[in-house]
């Protein structure tokens, strides 16, 4: 006679108790005895009855859109293609947007992480990530054996106007210093993932610094945290042939007479703009 492995089932089946002489009344239920707490007499009967395992499949439902340099609103892209990469950069499958910038992909049950991206011609590459952890339904959560959950997402595509400059947020140092603090880097890794998904820009990276203090130490100490946010650009591996940095200090204000606190943090930022576009 062939002997199977014994496992512990887990909990309801098993327990600290003792679970002792299961019988199956047919093909998939029986009962078995207990001592466990919670029950009605020494030893009691409990019914077993095989749950059968419900099945997941993941959907990325996403829409490609095109924002209006002008107004900001943005309205959806049909027949463009959108790649999907799995977390360690293999490019897993395309798809073309539809005539209302829709799409979907089933997502790989194996992968948890993704990345998606859109590429046009004169645009920054649109780039968004999603994630299925934690997204997966409790069993009894789920009404069906299978079950379609769609993971929503947005891709935006962005007109590369040369020249025109872009604020890169919430890069901020010490005082008096041009350090890359680690809230920096984190900003300044956007960046550089901007410079990795479009290789033919070429860019210069800009620190301003408000009105307080002399206006030539200002210049120096931006141009200081300009050449530190370059070097630290270069460092992850972008070619630092595309980047170049400049100090401005105080000259090129975004809010003129500046009074209060919130004025001089908006003069005080640090920002990109494209120079040149390889053919």
């Amino acid at each position: 006679m062939q002997k199977g492995k014994v496992a512990n089932l887990g909990a309801p089946i098993n327990s600290n108790g003792d679970d002792f002489a299961p019988f199956f009344t047919g093909q998939r239920v029986g009962v078995f005895a207990s001592n466990r707490a919670g029950g009605k007499g020494s030893d009691d009967l409990y019914l077993f009855r095989e749950r059968p395992y419900k099945y997941v499949t993941f959907y990325a439902d996403g829409t490609l859109v095109e924002r209006n340099d002008r107004t900001g609103q943005t309205a959806p892209i049909a027949n463009e293609t959108v790649t999907l990469y799995g977390s360690n950069g293999q490019k897993l499958q395309e798809v073309t947007t539809a005539a209302d910038g829709k799409f979907s992909m089933r997502l790989d049950t194996a992968t948890a992480s993704y990345s998606l991206i859109a590429d046009r011609p004169g645009y920054f590459a649109a780039r968004n990530t999603l994630s299925t952890i934690g997204k997966r339904p409790a069993q009894d959560a789920l009404p069906d054996l299978m079950n379609d959950v769609r993971v929503p997402v947005t891709l935006t595509l962005t007109k590369i106007v040369k020249n025109k400059a872009i604020v890169v947020d919430n890069i901020f140092y010490d005082y008096d210093k041009a350090d890359i603090r680690s809230d920096a880097a984190v900003e300044l890794d956007k960046l550089v993932q901007t410079l990795n998904d479009n290789p033919k820009i070429t860019i210069e990276l800009s620190s301003h610094t408000d009105s307080r203090g002399k206006d030539a130490y200002n210049l120096a100490l931006s141009q200081r945290r300009a050449e530190s946010a370059v070097a630290y650009i270069v460092s992850k591996g972008i070619d630092k042939s595309r980047i170049t940095a400049k100090g401005y200090g105080e000259s090129l204000p975004v809010v003129k007479g500046a009074k209060t606190e919130e004025d001089y943090q908006r003069n005080r930022r640090t920002e990109f703009k494209v120079t040149r576009i390889a053919e």
